[in-house]
């Protein structure tokens, strides 16, 4: 009783927020063949007007494709309507009222997209809580601030709005901001999503390669500079102002201030130039050879020992970092696809039962599923999976084997009611959440672990130990009722041979008598 009192419990659950989840569904708008924009302005009772207009696929383009111009009109305005190619006369800047216009367009565009996405949040303050509407805000705030604001404030005090307003002029900087926005590119493009992620999963291996990359260079700074560090044996190039405030010639290979002597002691001189002349001339490879040829020339032994630091940082350690950047790019983009596919099936899933949901219990029983397993675009999912078109009914029927086989695991039990039609039966089924579940455990284009072998052997020696017990418990049936045959054969052949004595005594007694 209590075991049935809990399924109902759980299947009252899952029927009421089934229900819910159907009362409080803002599906998208169903669209005609041949309609535009204005059919999403179209009430009704799934969502409202400013719903269906943020979430509508016109709408976003055209926000995506102002987002791009705004970041070309960036540069453009950055390169040929910069404030120090202003009329000296008028101060008017070259692409004038032109610009003005379009900062306007953006600024209206950007104030109004934000409106709209405000207002189709059913709880408003819930709008906190999306990172991209509130990022959106603070740029068009920004921009509010710099489009509008500021040329106000500039009428005000009588100065030059293009100009800046003293103090606020560097406040145009923050139209900078404005490119990323360029960021939500990443929505309409996955695989530059996919590249940004894998670099983000990326960079504490790229950050702990980088200071072992700084550690070597430090030892091998120490090596070089404690090396050349003996002024008599490795002199410096002069430079020529030293040459003259000493009172000497200048000599024909002085340096001008400012530049950087060739010879291997130069290159090695203090810790810094040490950093330096390995970083850029060993670890990326410039001017190698000058460089290989300066130190030979000074001393062969550290030549060598310059080329055990090109082995190990120029060849070893970049191209490591360029293995364990691409690996790890590579994994990122395999979740990420894992993800969609994942996605995928639920919403596929989703949608499927709640066609052909009539019930509204919140439960899939043996015969929904194989409706739902008859639709299109569930069949067409399974294929990006990995199950094969010809032997997809084989496939299907398997897993409905398989999910509901065994119901004393994850099934719940409808309530036990009387049901209202004659024909309607007890059913017992999963939740939705539940058949998602299992279906992602099931699916076949998931590679088999080591986790899973266990678990398949752990479930094989429960079979085993199943079946044993139970041919045990055969075994003992069948000993028992040959043993009971066994006593009543016995049993009928004792009274046989009680019945033939006595019958043989009674012919003795009866020929014994008188004649």
């Amino acid at each position: 009783m209590h075991q049935i009192g809990a399924r109902k419990s759980i299947a009252d659950e899952a029927r009421e927020a089934h229900l819910h989840k159907l009362e409080h569904a803002n599906d998208e708008p169903e669209e005609e063949e041949v309609g535009g924009f204005c059919k999403c302005l179209r009430r009704n009772e799934n969502g409202s007007v400013w719903q269906r207009m943020s979430q509508h696929a016109y709408f976003e383009s055209t926000t995506m494709l102002v987002i791009v111009f705004n970041a070309f009109w960036i540069g453009i305005d950055t390169e040929w309507n910069h404030m120090t190619l202003a009329d000296e006369e008028t101060g008017k800047l070259p692409l004038e009222p032109v610009s003005t216009g379009v900062e306007n367009f953006f600024c209206v565009y950007f104030t109004v997209e934000v409106f709209i996405r405000y207002l189709s949040f059913d709880i408003k303050k819930k709008c906190v809580f999306d990172a991209w509407f509130v990022f959106d805000s603070i740029l068009v705030a920004c921009m509010i601030l710099e489009t509008w604001v500021m040329v106000i404030v500039a009428s005000l005090m009588n100065a030059d709005s293009s100009g800046g307003v003293g103090p606020l002029s560097a406040l145009r900087l923050l139209r900078l901001l404005r490119l990323a926005r360029v960021g939500r590119l990443m929505k309409f493009v996955p695989e530059m999503a996919k590249l940004v992620k894998g670099m983000i999963k990326a960079a504490r291996s790229v950050i702990f390669i980088l200071i072992f990359l700084v550690l070597v260079m430090y030892v091998f700074a120490i090596i070089f500079t404690g090396t050349f560090s003996d002024r008599e044996v490795y002199p410096l190039t002069p430079y020529c102002d030293d040459e003259i405030a000493a009172g000497l010639n200048e000599t024909d290979d002085c340096l001008e201030e400012g530049e950087f002597g060739e010879l291997g002691q130069d290159l090695f001189a203090t810790m810094g130039d040490s950093f330096m002349s390995l970083f850029t001339r060993g670890v990326l490879g410039d001017n190698l050879d000058e460089t290989v040829q300066a130190i030979m020339d000074q001393s062969l032994l550290l030549m060598w020992v310059f080329f055990v630091f090109l082995i190990i940082t120029f060849a070893t350690l970049l191209n490591m970092l360029i293995g364990v950047v691409c690996e790890v790019i590579s994994d990122a983009a395999a979740e990420e696809e894992e993800q969609e596919s994942a996605d995928l099936l639920k919403n596929t899933i989703t949608d499927a039962f709640q066609e052909i949901d009539s019930n509204d219990d919140g439960l899939v029983c043996e015969t929904e599923w194989m409706r739902i397993s008859e639709n299109p675009k569930v069949r067409e999912t399974m294929e990006g999976l990995g199950i094969e078109p010809e032997r997809m009914e084989e496939r299907l029927e398997q897993m409905s084997l398989m999910l509901f086989a065994d119901p004393e695991e994850g099934l719940v039990q409808a309530p036990e009611e009387e049901p209202e039609d004659a024909d309607q039966e007890d059913r017992s089924g999963l939740t939705v959440e539940q058949l998602i579940e299992r279906l992602n455990d099931m699916r076949p284009d998931q590679d088999a672990n080591a986790l899973d072998l266990e678990l398949m052997k752990a479930q094989v020696t429960k079979d085993q130990k199943l079946f044993k017990s139970k041919l045990k418990k055969v075994k003992k049936g069948l000993t028992k009722f040959l043993q009971q045959q066994k006593e009543k054969e016995e049993e009928k052949i004792r009274r046989r041979e009680q019945l033939l004595a006595k019958a043989c005594r009674g012919k003795n007694q009866g020929g014994n008598g008188p004649e």
